[in-house]
């Protein structure tokens, strides 16, 4: 392969990386006997999946990507910083699950109109930090499923304006990190089922009143790191189905109060490190709180024991399983609840009661010992 320098012209590079030139023979080759390297993960979209990374591709011609456009799963080009339009246009065949183009900074009119008549399920463009109107009206017509903008740090309400009529399944605008009110405006007026802006570390009550009247059915705000009562008040009128707050390490009483009220069919808090007492018993009647609870590692502070009698009246399924410290009393209190996740009773650390006392007689009842299992990995 040209451009390779650690495979001979009659044999496939182990890491298809170190190509930096295709010829259309070359890549008929590549389409017909790669296997698939590497992993495509995009976080609550993509899991893993095996494509052909071409990351030291530095240019591509229409013929070249006219055949990369049969390879049947993901096309990654992290290196190609300029895609012509008529470039970006033989790839309308291609129907895998995903193609990135993140090293792409900037993007055309032309070459955006190109992007958009492609089927593909998800087209990223990472590497772009911010998009014109023009572009944002172009690329609010692609034909696929997702766009993936996470790089723009910089968007325009106008610009906005015109992605938001993308009905497609979701845009991902992680980068966002501050939202103007007449762009928190515009974003909740996307048409897209799910918006994802877990760039946002912080939102105003005001902001969040915004963003709470989003027409998206799912919100994804995961990078919040606090949030305040009345943020949490605003958020809870949401109307969609599912809201993500996976970011937050820790909620206080009042604003778990208020994120309780939300109706939609699913609360996710799966980030939640700690719980006071007051904080669980006022998020356990939330019918929707999913209550996966992975980063809850220890029940060990002194209100512990209230904090797992609170968790225990939760309606519907909860799940600790990488719970590693606990009291006796506190875990007696969870077995308490039929509808439980956790780690094997044995292979959990017993330590002393918040109280003082000693847990030396305490015996997992045999009944318990097995009945509640880890998720398998």
């Amino acid at each position: 392969f040209a451009g390779s320098m650690v495979a001979r012209a009659d044999e496939l590079p182990a890491d298809t990386n170190t190509i930096t030139e295709l010829t259309p023979e070359q890549a008929r080759r590549l389409v017909a006997e790669f296997k698939g390297g590497g992993r495509v993960f995009i976080k609550g979209v993509i899991g893993s999946s095996r494509g052909l990374p071409l990351n030291g591709v530095k240019a591509l011609s229409p013929e070249t990507a006219a055949v990369l456009a049969t390879y049947q799963g993901p096309l990654v080009f992290g290196g190609l910083t300029d895609l012509e339009p008529d470039t970006a246009a033989a790839f309308a065949r291609f129907d895998g699950l995903l193609l990135s183009i993140d090293g792409l900074a900037t993007l055309s009119v032309e070459t955006a109109e190109s992007l958009a008549t492609l089927r593909v399920f998800m087209l990223s463009l990472k590497g772009v930090t911010t998009i014109s109107p023009d572009v944002a009206k172009a690329l609010a017509k692609f034909k696929g499923k997702w766009l993936v903008l996470s790089g723009l740090t910089d968007l325009s309400a106008d610009a906005a304006s015109a992605l938001a009529e993308f009905a497609g399944d979701g845009v991902i605008l992680d980068g966002l990190t501050d939202l103007p009110d007449d762009l928190a405006y515009a974003l909740a007026n996307f048409k897209c089922r799910r918006l994802d802006l877990d760039g946002l570390t912080a939102l105003p009550e005001e902001t969040a009143k915004t963003v709470a009247s989003a027409r998206a059915m799912w919100l994804r705000l995961n990078g919040l790191a606090t949030m305040s009562p009345q943020a949490a008040a605003a958020l809870a009128r949401y109307k969609g189905a599912a809201l993500d707050l996976n970011g937050l390490p820790t909620i206080s009483a009042e604003a778990a109060q208020a994120i309780a009220e939300y109706k939609g069919d699913a609360l996710c808090l799966d980030g939640l490190t700690s719980l006071s007492a007051e904080a669980a018993a006022a998020l356990a009647p939330c019918a929707n709180w999913w209550a996966e609870l992975p980063n809850i590692t220890a029940l060990e502070a002194a209100d512990s024991v209230a904090v797992a009698q609170a968790l225990a009246t939760k309606k519907g399924k909860l799940a600790l399983p990488n719970l590693k410290r606990v009291s006796p009393k506190a875990i007696t209190a969870l077995l308490a609840k039929d509808d439980i996740e956790l780690p094997p009773l044995d292979s959990l650390e017993l330590i002393m009661e918040p109280d003082g006392s000693s847990n030396d007689d305490f015996v997992i009842p045999d009944r318990t010992r097995n009945r509640v299992k880890a998720r398998e990995p």
